[in-house]
């Protein structure tokens, strides 16, 4: 998931080139000479060896016909171990601040106490620190960061929520299992490659596509989850057999409410990022609409 000019820009910095700390990328004209663009990078050195292997990561990063040994380079000095090992220590952070929330609904009287909300403020810095981190390089576009950049917008969006609607704060026995079930398919995920990313300085027209984008996502999920707690108390009423995890949630007005509410919301959000999703492809090829994603 490391670019080859961040580990470029890395190893100018570092005696071994292994990325564990993320960097702006330093950009370079292949077109300059070699040995000059060399000498401009890394310099004396500190040591022969030091400036030999740091050159084969730039020979690697720049030119074309090195960079088919990039990745047996990377294998051959632990670099890509390396990156594995940040990654997982990453997706365990980010699955443990997720875990206690996920277990609110044993609560024997639940409230919106200051338990909850230091419970919801660590379920998403959790993930949002995993988003810091691994978005620092440029900005990833395969499935495991669009999943926990989904996971800490929905924690944000509901935190914002449950401040202001008295009975919001109750879908928490729902949610919170369900962004523990969808980090877990993340963490999963990050062991495939990761997919070509968008830019390493992405404009702030596509950050605020990319934005409104991910806060339609979020509004839609905690529209699904304020359903699903609706169809659970219905349930139960048919059944007269309420359970400990109905009588956490709202009731069956409030989730109809809810629903109602944020899909509204999130009609309005979307709205306005097709209007910035279609400024930026007509800006970039000429057309409104491209059905490409």
């Amino acid at each position: 998931s490391v670019s080859r000019a961040h580990i470029l820009n890395h190893s100018i910095g570092n005696p071994d080139p292994i990325p564990h700390v993320y960097r702006p990328p330093i950009l370079v004209d292949p077109a300059d000479d070699r040995e000059k663009l060399f000498q401009t990078l890394v310099g004396q050195g500190p040591s022969a060896n030091q400036r030999y292997r740091r050159k084969k990561v730039i020979d690697a990063c720049i030119w074309p016909p090195a960079a088919a040994s990039f990745g047996a380079y990377l294998e051959d000095n632990g670099i890509t171990a390396a990156m594995a090992e940040t990654s997982t220590v990453l997706n365990l952070m980010a699955l443990s601040a997720l875990l206690p929330a996920a277990f609110i609904g044993a609560r024997k009287a639940p409230v919106r106490d200051a338990v909850f909300w230091l419970l919801l403020a660590v379920a998403f810095v959790g993930p949002f620190m995993w988003i810091i981190t691994e978005f620092a390089a440029a900005w990833r576009t395969d499935l495991s960061a669009a999943l926990w950049l989904s996971i800490a917008a929905t924690m944000a969006i509901f935190g914002f929520t449950a401040a202001f609607d008295r009975d919001a704060w109750q879908l928490a026995p729902i949610l919170w299992p369900l962004m523990l079930g969808l980090g877990i398919l993340a963490a999963i995920w990050s062991g495939h490659a990761a997919s070509k990313p968008i830019a390493d300085q992405p404009s702030g027209w596509i950050v605020l596509h990319i934005a409104v984008s991910v806060a339609t996502y979020a509004l839609v999920t905690l529209a699904a989850v304020a359903a699903s707690a609706g169809i659970l108390q219905e349930r139960a009423m048919k059944a007269k057999k309420p359970t400990s995890l109905t009588r956490a949630l709202p009731p069956i007005t409030a989730c109809d409410d809810m629903v109602i509410r944020l899909l509204a919301i999130a009609e309005t959000v979307l709205v306005l990022g097709l209007i910035t999703g279609m400024t930026l492809n007509y800006a970039q090829s000429g057309q409104l609409i491209e059905f490409d994603h």
